[in-house]
């Protein structure tokens, strides 16, 4: 668990590559001498960090402090350029066949520049930066695409306690390795594609975790770097001179005289950013190397150190490319002063074999952003040797072979402890079910007053390249029913754009919003507290459809990844009967009793139905804007169906920035329907559940307060980050950052005349909406403490309506991000 919360970038020192000098190429007795000094018109004063450059050859340098330079330059006929921001160039020609000495150069000021125009001051390390990154947007527009061939290595360490086993004679000892070559490709402007194409791991890692490649999307030339959701802007940034201090280390000395050491500070910690180094060609104004750490508004879990370094090499004298980084991150991992490991995290990557603007097959772009070649894990001894590029360590070799023997062998460890002996078995036993082919402990047990205690399985794989099946089967004991359904798609290509799918069903089905708060917190609030969220009815059917979507393929949860952009239609036909409560049971609130589940009009329903999402999930948020469109007609006209609706429902959510740091989210969401709508499909609105809230609920309200066959609800919430970077950071508390936020909520709900209730709860339903209140709309406001231990937030939410005065609810739930 620390070391997938600790996955963040680390790296060490790489040497640059540098290129020879031309004078290192020249014959000793051919070469001579030209130096002198410079001086500016109009004050007489030496000009320091004045460009001269010899024309006919690769050769340059700057004037030092008191306008010196010093050229070995061979025999023969010259040209040297003096340039500098503000003054005209100076050109001349001489002859060499004897060392000159004291050669006087004298400099005037631009006339381009006089007169009405404002002159400000530049520094030599502003106006290399400046024109390096002029030189960036020159070409990146060039770019189009590119392919590369990469090398990653991921190494987590901790400190020997932790790991439970002793390899050396030092306190840090290898958990596990990650490796892998994979094949990267691009296409602007920010499509990425790595397959793997061999990767192997230490054995207590299963070769389905190791996706670990991080190809050029981590460039350090770019505006940006993405470290821990955040996107850090680098010293290349188009803006960086308005972000960043540069000056020049005038001490730093390298056999290759262009290159230059540019200190780089960022002028704000209201910012996220580096500090660090850059290392300059000065003529062909290209980085050769980057020494960076995040400042102190990169919020890094625990307080983490992270040093991220980078080489550069120039393809074709035009296109700036990644070669090597590393990355070192180390962090103690405190947690309420109880526990406080140390995990140490490495990363190597080599990306070479570079081609550009070349055309790329557009599938590439259509599939996950990194996926494993089926050949993957089939280890080619040879692949190995013949590209090996970043060896390993002898502590990496010896640690693979340490790490084997402890598995097979637990006394082959430093120590194991009753628990590692008998139980680290066990546990590993179980973890394989969170894994593929299976879908979770989410279908492997669950609770509610329904079924009560549920003991199934969910299975998820592929039967071939365009077939996919999704099946689960389980058993209800407190309402003594067997549970299932199965799933299964024909795609109709490879990359798996479009497919029929078809669903045969017996399930406990839930009315309301499953995604607003998930079946795994039912379980827990049920459970413990006899609070369970839901409304259920059972359905038996089955649902054929079509679905299709653009884009690449987005993470949302374990093992589920989908298009940001899709559309669904399907007909559905569905028995729905009506569930009951089949269990007081709770750990912690034995006397409690369940609240009643709603009753539902019992028939056979037919439907058709669509769904429309750009940029948007039911379950996450996939970009800063999206919007969801989702239908249901039910016709018996049309389909043969015991009801007669139409029941329609959208969504959008919008995040923009108000500040650097700081953000404001909008949600928007509203249902209508048509017709005879029963309760089985009325809208309810989301709320909080023995203190815990949901997503995108409402922390004031109760447990399905308000109902409707018509709503709207619209949420804001201001993020302001941590008010001063850095100072809101408790040790093994909130070594995150605290963020601070404010919220305000508001909602509307009603039923039109043509709605069908229940009879077991009609009289209850109709006093169910906000219409019918004094003050007709539901609305709240509140701040919260985001990012607790990392991954909490708590709130503070005041009610001003269907009350004489506010009342005030606390809750905890997830943090944002």
């Amino acid at each position: 668990m620390f070391v997938r919360i600790l996955l963040i970038f680390a790296f060490s020192l790489f040497i640059p590559k540098t290129i020879l000098s031309s004078e290192l190429l020249m014959k000793k007795d051919s070469i001579f001498v030209f130096s002198g000094h410079i001086i500016d018109s109009e004050s007489g004063n030496a000009l320091r960090s004045v460009t001269v450059r010899v024309a006919n050859l690769d050769i340059g340098k700057l004037s030092d402090k008191e306008g010196k330079f010093s050229l070995k330059l061979p025999k023969g006929q010259h040209t040297i350029l003096f340039s500098m921001v503000g003054m005209k160039t100076e050109i001349i020609d001489i002859k060499l066949d004897k060392n000159i000495d004291n050669y006087k150069v004298i400099l005037n000021i631009n006339p381009s520049l006089t007169g009405d125009v404002i002159v400000i001051a530049e520094t030599t390390a502003e106006r290399l930066m400046r024109k390096t990154i002029e030189r960036k947007l020159r070409f990146t527009d060039s770019i189009k695409s590119y392919t590369y061939s990469l090398y990653t290595k991921f190494v987590a360490s901790a400190d020997t306690a932790f790991a439970g086993r002793k390899d050396n004679n030092t306190d840090t000892t290898i958990l596990s390795i990650f490796e892998s070559y994979s094949k990267g490709y691009f296409e602007s402007p920010d499509k990425y594609y790595n397959q793997i194409i061999q990767r192997r791991q230490s054995v207590n890692v299963p070769p389905q975790a190791n996706f670990v490649t991080f190809g050029t999307s981590i460039n350090a030339f770019e505006d940006y770097v993405r470290l821990i959701g955040d996107d850090v802007a680098t010293p290349f940034h188009k803006n960086a001179l308005d972000y960043y201090n540069f000056t020049l280390d005038e001490k730093y000395h390298n056999h290759d005289s262009s290159i230059a050491k540019i200190i780089a500070t960022p002028k704000s910690d209201n910012r996220k950013q580096f500090t660090g180094y850059v290392l300059l060609d000065t003529f062909k104004l290209v980085p050769k190397y980057v020494d960076l750490t995040p400042n102190v508004a990169v919020k890094l879990p625990f307080d983490a150190v992270l040093f991220y370094k980078q080489s550069f090499d120039l393809v074709g004298n035009k296109y700036v490319t990644p070669s090597y980084m590393y990355i070192y991150s180390s962090v103690d991992a405190g947690f309420l002063w109880l526990i406080s490991p140390r995990v140490d995290i490495k990363i190597e990557t080599f990306a070479y074999d570079f081609e550009y603007n070349m055309d790329i097959p557009s599938k590439y772009f259509n599939r996950k952003r990194v996926e494993a070649s089926k050949t993957a894990d089939e280890f080619d001894t040879l692949y190995w040797k013949m590209n090996q590029v970043v060896p390993l360590t002898n502590d990496e070799i010896y640690a693979y072979d340490a790490i084997a023997r402890a598995r097979e062998n637990p006394d082959s460890a430093m120590t194991e402890g009753f628990f590692g002996t008998y139980f680290a078995p066990i546990n590993r036993q179980l973890a394989k079910l969170a894994r593929p082919p299976f879908t979770g402990w989410q279908d492997i047990f669950a609770y509610n007053r329904v079924h009560g205690a549920y003991l199934g399985i969910g299975v998820r794989g592929d039967l071939s390249d365009y077939n996919e099946a999704l099946g689960k089967i389980g058993y209800g004991f407190a309402d003594k029913r067997p549970y299932g359904s199965l799933l299964l798609k024909q795609f109709f290509e490879e990359e798996r754009m479009a497919a029929i799918t078809l669903e045969s069903f017996y399930n406990l089905k839930r009315m309301d919003n499953p995604y607003g708060f998930r079946n795994e917190g039912i379980t827990l609030t049920s459970l413990l507290f006899n609070n369970d969220y839901g409304d259920y009815y059972y359905s038996q059917g089955y649902k054929i459809g079509f679905e299709a979507g653009i884009g690449q393929l987005r993470f949302i949860r374990r093992n589920v990844f989908e298009r940001p952009k899709t559309i669904k239609l399907y007909f559905q036909h569905e028995r729905q009967r009506q569930a009951e409560i089949n269990t007081e049971f709770s750990i912690l609130s034995p006397s409690r009793l369940f609240r009643d589940n709603p009753g539902i009009i019992e028939g056979t329903e037919n439907a058709l139905g669509f769904e429309l999402n750009y940029n948007i999930s039911p379950e996450r948020r996939l970009s800063d804007f999206g919007i969801r469109l989702e239908g249901q007609i039910s016709d018996p006209k049309l389909v043969s169906s015991d009801f007669d609706y139409k029941r329609f429902l959208t969504s959008f959510n919008l995040r923009t920035k108000t500040l650097p740091l700081w953000r404001l989210d909008m949600r928007f969401s509203a249902g209508f329907s048509e017709g005879n709508l029963p309760p089985q499909r009325f809208f309810s609105l989301e709320s909080a559940v023995s203190g815990i809230a949901g997503l995108n609920s409402f922390r004031g309200l109760g447990v399905k307060e308000f109902y409707g066959d018509r709503y709207f609800s619209l949420a804001f919430e201001h993020n302001f980050g941590e008010i001063i970077p850095g100072v809101l950071r408790i040790p093994n508390v909130a070594s995150f950052g605290l963020e601070f936020t404010i919220f305000g909520n508001v909602a509307y709900t009603e039923f039109s005349d043509n709605v069908i209730f229940s009879p077991l709860d009609e009289l209850l339903m109709k006093n169910k909406q906000t219409s019918t209140t004094a003050d007709k709309f539901y609305y709240e406001a509140g701040f919260g403490i985001n990012q607790i231990l990392v991954f909490l937030r708590l709130d503070v939410a005041a009610r001003f309506s269907q009350t004489d005065v506010p009342k005030f609810f606390v809750t905890v739930g997830a943090a944002t991000f």
